[in-house]
């Protein structure tokens, strides 16, 4: 995601007068070649086509200058009337959103255009070459865990931490979204703008040289030395140093990439130079350490960007999206407070976007109603939520039917969000409803991208299944809650950090219901058993999460066990009873006495312990 506006410093956006915005159109990678007849339009300006320079001019009779405008370009090549080629925008972020300057000679806006399709026969090759060298990555750390493991023994701390690291791996090698993202963005970089050495990097993998080799000849150093010697070199030495970081991303270097990105930070502080450059650069490390959970340092990237976007008074998309994403980092540490002050925030600044351009920002409004609808959930103020999901759902369904590819998927989130919310009110059927939408749109886009949509089928069964329990049809039930748990399991076996957790909640469910349903006990207990062993393993690293689910697991099992003694008295089932609620207080430990939780389940247990030390045969 990336922003752009023009920057004059020391001047009030009310002071600006100007209302033009000049610049020139090129073709991508073609010695500045001049592209003719693209038209580039913009609301409040009649428009222009490029000229045989590529120079445009777009007037804005009724703007002062300051004003955020977004210019689009028409995607064929028009000459004399005739549509030549269909063409594409390279350089999106630019044309974004954009400040009418005080000065348009001074900040022209330059746009890069290719041939339709150009830059995805790129991108197809960079994908590959980005996802061999994580698969390379991947293998590497196999054989050093396999080599440790042999010596140290399976159970060692560093063997533990080792497999950890590569479940994470492996859930950021499976985004394939993530890897042609960058993918096009390497396929993006216009040859004529980069340096020398940007420009050694792009030939060492049109060679097929590994990721971690074609870094080498970037130097963010040296970057960053010419762009303080020299203003001319700024952009090309920040394409250097951005580009360096990514590749550290791609080479799962985290903590390195991070100190590129602070790097930049450094110096367009420094230099001065165009404020939103920082803010982008903030955005991307903040996403960063966001996706890796680095949630304190992310916290403070968002907090910084949104302190100079609040300076300059301008660039309201941005801004909201910023909000957003430090509204989901409150939001998954439970602080409600801050979570909803943020996602509100965010939410009044879309409103009024998506009013002047829905089509630009309907997608983003979307997922703000759908952020802090789900948050209200969760926190049982049920007519809060259902009117945020209802007016989401609204949007969502007009939305898809102009551009299915973009909405579908928010729409299914949409769908189970709200068939979750249902279910948790007891709606069962209302529920059910909302819950096969999200099913059957997830399984249309599963067919042609499994990795990113059969974790959603799989969520989608589970709830499903709740559903039917819900309305005591205990055999759809079961059906479904098996079937989730099936590809729960298949998910789990190439990425058990990320999945396994939803094995162990899904198979619960199963427990659960074999138990207070159908009293099948064996079925219950097997399924019991799974889900301890899982949420002991991940409570090793995670203890505060995955204790108290452990806990919880263990009363319900022990509880079970009361009922298989009232059948039929067996000191075996007295015994095992007895230890898994030793087990589950053990858990419970490390919670203090404030944890509601913690002492409502420590009450069942010292009630259920006195009954089956009670009991005699």
């Amino acid at each position: 995601m990336k922003f752009t506006f023009l920057m004059l410093l020391a001047l009030s956006w009310n002071t600006f007068s100007q209302s033009k915005i000049i610049g020139t159109v090129v073709y991508l990678n073609s010695g500045k070649k001049p592209a003719v007849g693209v038209e580039i339009i913009a609301k409040g300006s009649s428009g222009d086509y490029s000229k045989s320079e590529g120079d445009y001019i777009l007037n804005f009779p009724h703007n002062k200058a300051g004003t955020t405008v977004y210019p689009e370009i028409g995607n064929e090549i028009v000459i004399n009337g005739s549509k030549i080629k269909k063409i594409e925008l390279v350089n999106s972020e630019k044309l974004e959103a954009v400040n009418l300057p005080l000065e348009p000679t001074s900040a022209p806006l330059k746009i890069i255009v290719c041939p339709k399709g150009y830059r995805d026969e790129a991108a197809k090759k960079y994908y590959k070459i980005i996802r061999t060298e994580e698969k390379r990555i991947l293998n590497k750390k196999n054989k050093e865990l396999i080599a440790i493991k042999e010596k140290l023994g399976a159970s060692h701390n560093l063997v533990k931490n080792l497999q950890d690291e590569i479940a994470h791996l492996k859930s950021q090698t499976n985004d394939s979204l993530k890897i042609y993202k960058e993918a096009l963005e390497i396929a993006s970089i216009n040859r004529d703008d980069a340096n020398q050495r940007v420009n050694d990097f792009l030939d060492a993998l049109d060679a097929g040289i590994k990721i971690e080799e074609a870094r080498k000849v970037l130097d963010t150093k040296k970057a960053f030395i010419e762009i303080v010697n020299s203003e001319h070199k700024m952009q090309a030495g920040i394409e250097e140093i951005e580009r360096d970081a990514k590749s550290l991303v791609n080479l799962y270097r985290f903590e390195e990439a991070i100190q590129k990105y602070d790097t930049l930070s450094i110096l367009l502080k420094r230099k001065m130079y165009n404020p939103i450059m920082l803010v982008n650069n903030l955005w991307d490390v903040g996403v960063l350490c966001q996706t890796q959970n680095f949630n304190k340092k992310g916290t403070l990237y968002y907090i910084e960007a949104l302190s100079i976007l609040n300076k300059y008074n301008t660039n309201n998309d941005v801004k909201a999206s910023l909000l957003n994403n430090l509204g989901a980092i409150f939001d998954k540490q439970n602080q409600f407070s801050e979570a909803l002050k943020n996602y509100n925030k965010a939410l009044a600044i879309q409103r009024k976007l998506a009013q002047e351009n829905s089509g630009r920002y309907s997608l983003d409004l979307i997922k703000s109603l759908n952020n802090l609808a789900s948050l209200y959930a969760k926190r049982d103020e049920s007519n809060k939520a259902l009117s945020l999901f209802t007016e989401a759902l609204q949007i969502c369904k007009k939305a898809v039917q102009e551009n299915p590819k973009d909405y579908s998927s928010e729409l299914a989130l949409l769908y189970n969000n709200i068939g979750t919310y249902f279910n948790q009110i007891k709606k069962y059927s209302v529920a059910l409803t909302s819950l096969e939408e999200a099913l059957k749109i997830r399984r249309n886009l599963a067919i042609n991208d499994p990795k990113t949509h059969l974790p959603y089928v799989s969520l989608a069964l589970n709830n499903i299944g709740t559903s039917y329990w819900g309305k005591k049809e205990s055999e759809l039930a079961i059906e479904k809650y098996k079937e989730a748990l099936k590809i729960r399991r298949d998910l789990a076996a190439d990425n058990p950090r990320a999945y396994l957790p939803y094995v162990a909640d899904t198979s619960n469910n199963l427990g659960n219901l074999y138990f207070i349903e159908r009293n099948e006990f064996e079925l219950a207990s097997e399924r019991y058993r799974e889900a301890l062993t899982i949420y002991n393993k991940l409570s090793i690293d995670n203890p505060n999460v995955y204790n108290l689910l452990f806990g919880q697991v263990c009363y319900f099992y022990s509880y079970m066990k009361k009922w298989q003694l009232k059948k039929k008295f067996d000191p075996t089932i007295k015994k095992e009873a007895l230890e898994l609620i030793n087990q589950g207080k053990k858990a419970l430990e490390i919670y203090d006495n404030s944890n509601p939780t913690k002492m409502e389940f420590l009450n069942f247990f010292k009630t259920l312990e006195k009954y089956f030390l009670d009991v005699k045969e």
